[in-house]
């Protein structure tokens, strides 16, 4: 879990950035691993309108699917390894 550091006037406060409250309606990370990642990824970028960008692997990518708007990385699809 990661840690972010606030400065007010010289007092430096590290909080757990899962504390941080999101914006309602907004997503948070999701890590999403399964079998048929390329489908997942293609729903995705039809549906909700998702982009996504190859994430190289060993011999194969997994994504990180971002928002058009922000362009903000929001999910991962990955493939799942059995």
């Amino acid at each position: 879990m990661g840690f972010r550091k606030i400065h007010r006037k010289n007092l430096v406060k590290r909080e757990l950035m899962s504390d941080k409250k999101a914006n309602v309606g907004s997503t948070g990370w999701i890590d999403l691993t399964i079998p048929n990642a390329e489908g997942i990824r293609d729903f995705y970028s039809n549906v909700v309108g998702w982009k996504s960008s190859p994430v190289a692997m060993d011999g194969y990518s997994d994504y990180t699917m971002t928002e058009p708007e922000s362009g903000n990385a929001i999910a991962g699809i990955c493939h799942s390894r059995s």
